[in-house]
């Protein structure tokens, strides 16, 4: 088997940014055993083959944004995935770089849409294509219609197509999301290499009866802390919640994050609105357009009408997404975090939503107030043969767990810390 791996190679895109690929979806390429092969992801659609689209051009991309958000309206797509979401990211941290989108269609019909951006860097465990992410990304999601086996079968075909022995990287992906098991199938049928690795858990709140049903399930310890903190921050001074959903209420709204962002926990490690490159016009623009499309639902704390806490969230698909929080570090001895987070939930269950999604890693207060964990995992998919991926699923798969058990924890650890310049950043 050639295991090089030639440059890979960019497509040259015709006159208004389009790259046009057949990808049938039927039995071309399938193992002779395939037809006895249950699908444990979907069912196999028939009609006619599913071709792929790939605009490399801004404007040609804000054409079909009218298709794009008629799509996510009608197939129920996750926020992550929406034009909202993945054209604010694009503008705020991926502007005037190569740009990439394929669209799946079978027939007229649209069936998926999949963002591409160069992978993260990393000497060995690297991807050449992702989905777009970084740590504003708190999970991914991939948009199609129905059935996502045959939009994957067209999306790998069509990457293999016009990049070559390139690994394509789908992170933060829910584990129980039919396209993880659609991933595999494609992956076995035609012969292509998959790793799949563990990335987070993302603690959320199943709205089940009332807000008291809801208090009532926390174990004792926990409610006694609660009510203790509340009512700690309650004798502080007046303490009041004002809710955000109108654009024009917006740019005060966010005058008042940044402040609090500025004396958060955060702004020490760097990783605040006004720290971290791209990211306060990212929450801006995101607000924006969020507000516009009735989604926002952005929180702010005060204490004696100083800001002091915010969760900056989106009400979509039935669920309340909370993208980002943080508080006052001066006033952490009064838990205004926790006070805020208790009240956004509690606003989630009067306003009958379904779920309260926390997302980013599970700490603590998250697992507190959560009744469910999801898990996400990562998901690369690379052309069999190619060295350095195989070499990379060795390592993780065989190599590492094998010396997790057979060595003292301190070796491992200092191993890890050998190994990390080689890891992509998962």
């Amino acid at each position: 088997m050639n295991i090089s791996e030639p440059v890979d190679r960019e497509p040259v895109a015709p006159r208004g940014g389009r790259i046009l690929a057949s990808a049938a979806t039927g039995r071309t390429g399938m193992r002779p055993d395939s037809e006895d092969r249950p699908n444990r992801s979907a069912t196999r659609e028939d009609g006619p083959p599913v071709t792929v689209e790939e605009i490399c051009d801004r404007s040609a991309l804000d054409a079909l944004a009218p298709e794009w958000t008629g799509f996510d309206a009608r197939t129920g797509a996750s926020f992550f995935s929406t034009w909202e979401w993945v054209s604010t990211w694009l503008d705020s941290f991926h502007d005037g770089r190569p740009l990439s989108v394929l669209f799946a269609r079978r027939g007229e019909r649209l069936v998926g849409v999949l963002p591409l951006v160069p992978g993260t860097p990393g000497s060995l465990c690297r991807a050449d294509f992702q989905m777009p992410a970084n740590a504003q990304t708190p999970c991914g999601a991939l948009a199609y219609d129905r059935c996502p086996t045959s939009v994957l079968a067209a999306f790998f075909e069509h990457v293999r197509k016009t990049r070559g022995r390139a690994a394509l990287k789908l992170p933060l992906l829910a584990a129980d999301d039919p396209a993880v098991a659609a991933a595999e199938d494609v992956a076995s049928v035609r012969r292509y290499g998959l790793h799949r690795s563990p990335s987070r858990d993302s603690s959320r709140i199943l709205v089940q009866g009332s807000w008291a049903d809801y208090l009532a399930s926390r174990s004792k310890h926990v409610q006694r802390e609660w009510r203790r903190k509340k009512k700690r921050l309650d004798e502080a001074g007046k303490v009041e919640t004002r809710l955000v959903t109108a654009p024009a209420d917006v740019p005060a709204a966010l005058a008042e994050i940044l402040e609090i962002e500025s004396h958060s926990w955060k702004h020490e490690e760097g990783t605040s609105f006004q720290l971290e490159s791209g990211v306060a016009a990212f929450y801006e623009r995101l607000a924006v357009r969020c507000a516009e499309r009735g989604w926002l639902r952005l929180t702010v704390l005060h204490l004696d009408g100083r800001p002091v806490a915010h969760c900056f969230a989106v009400a979509y698909g039935g669920e309340l997404l909370a993208l980002k929080t943080s508080f006052d570090g001066q006033l952490a001895h009064l838990s205004p975090g926790l006070a805020l987070m208790l009240a956004v939930a509690e606003g989630a269950f009067g306003e009958g939503l379904s779920a309260v999604d926390l997302l980013g890693d599970p700490v603590r207060w998250k697992c507190e107030m959560a009744n469910e964990q999801r898990a996400y995992v990562n998901v690369c998919v690379f052309p069999r043969g190619t060295l350095r991926c195989e070499a990379c699923v060795f390592l993780r798969e065989r190599l590492a767990p094998t010396l997790r058990r057979n060595l003292p924890p301190s070796v491992v650890a200092a191993g890890r810390r050998c190994l990390a310049p080689f890891r992509s950043h998962d």
